[in-house]
């Protein structure tokens, strides 16, 4: 059965989020509709998109600023012109509703809600996927409004987190009454959504998935060690206990000749960049910025160690892309780190750099040992992560 679904983001496309991508490409591929609602269309990340020019995602993503009339005058024309065409009783109650503005405020003020249900109802959309806790939040209210169709949402990350808080805005409630399924992306995921108050029953376990390319590397035992980190320039990912212990990888190891590339931009870059120079070490590490996925592979295929010190993370989807290109991994104990690499792998306590260098000595010393490490972790790869795996698994889920 074709599905028709709504992709509802913060922000499309995005280099950081290839797992929204790659999702709804397959979705595509499989004989699929799908529509984008995003809040910003980021022009500016396009080549995220790189290879992909003949799906016209781009152009086909709408959001408020595609689907409101420019002009107030022009919008309550275009209302009551949509009202009068509007034959099915039951849409028509639901365009009217949404334009409540004492309870649904500025979104029926200005009209947006109007405007999505209608393209909503002109389409025949029948499910929402929200990416994102506070996404799906805003999806809920087209539940409850009334609309018939099923809502998804995963979690990822800073949802999670903002959960956890207490934070304002963050308690989910209408997602909590509404959604037909919460999708968990780790077993930490589902404790954690669990622990936020939503119901069992609700949780749907789905991790991201990867096309896999699984490669093999020539592990050689040379001096030179080339190491590698993917991701945004931010406190959550503590590059600042990266670069201590690597230099006192510097200090401890006199005959090593090594350099760290570190892939992704953010705002600590030129925090980061004054501490590597304190700490001389300045220049081993290379700043390469933000870089499409093409890109990105060509640095997974010059490395011969990929690294994370993060202090916190749910499913790192980097992580997923090292191991399938035959990278062993240095990485902290965090979230579903030790479900995707097993538990005796490389693991670091979070923000100790005595540690991380220490664990980096001794896995440039068992270098070789990389290869069937890797070969197991590649096979956790194909038993949990494969896209297509996890592609029929959310068709299923979406069609029960």
């Amino acid at each position: 059965m074709k599905l028709k679904v709504l992709f509802w983001l913060k922000e499309f496309p995005k280099f950081s989020e290839t797992f929204i991508r790659d999702q709804i490409v397959g979705l595509i591929n499989s004989g699929h509709e799908v529509h984008i609602y995003t809040l910003k269309k980021n022009g500016g990340q396009l080549d995220a998109l790189k290879g992909l020019e003949d799906l016209h995602l781009f152009e086909k993503a709408q959001s408020p600023g595609t689907l409101l009339p420019a002009s107030k005058r022009a919008r309550l024309k275009s209302i009551r012109s949509i009202l009068k065409r509007t034959h099915n009783r039951q849409h028509k109650k639901l365009l009217l509703r949404s334009l409540n503005a004492l309870k649904y405020g500025r979104s029926a003020l200005n009209g947006s809600l109007f405007f999505l249900l209608d393209y909503m109802f002109t389409h025949d959309i029948q499910l929402i996927h929200a990416h994102y806790g506070p996404m799906g939040e805003q999806a809920a209210i087209l539940k409850q409004l009334g609309f018939q169709g099923k809502l998804y949402c995963t979690f990822h990350g800073f949802d999670l987190r903002g959960g956890l808080a207490k934070a304002s805005g963050y308690d989910f409630s209408l997602l909590k009454r509404f959604a037909d399924g919460i999708f968990a992306i780790s077993r930490y995921s589902e404790a954690t959504l669990l622990n936020l108050g939503f119901r069992q029953e609700q949780l749907l376990y789905l991790p991201n998935g990867i096309a896999l390319k699984l490669r093999s590397k020539n592990h050689d035992s040379s001096d030179r060690l080339r190491l590698l980190s993917v991701g945004r320039l931010v406190p959550e990912k503590d590059y600042s206990t990266a670069f201590n212990a690597l230099a006192l990888l510097d200090q401890q190891s006199d005959n090593l000749n090594w350099d760290y590339s570190v892939v992704g931009g953010g705002e600590l870059e030129a925090d980061l960049k004054q501490l590597a120079t304190q700490l001389g070490i300045r220049d081993k590490i290379n700043f390469t910025g933000a870089l499409d996925s093409q890109a990105v592979q060509e640095q997974y295929d010059q490395a011969d160690l990929f690294l994370i010190s993060s202090v916190t993370e749910v499913l790192p989807t980097v992580l997923l892309e090292a191991v399938s290109a035959g990278l062993p991994c240095v990485a902290t104990a965090v979230g579903a780190v030790s479900e995707i690499l097993g538990e005796k792998a490389y693991l670091v306590p979070t923000k100790d750099p005595n540690k991380l260098a220490e664990v980096l000595i001794m896995a440039i010393k068992e270098r070789g040992q990389w290869e069937s490490m890797i070969r197991e972790q590649q096979q956790t790869l194909k038993d949990n992560y494969d896209m297509e795996l996890i592609l029929a698994r959310l068709i299923d889920y979406y069609s029960a």
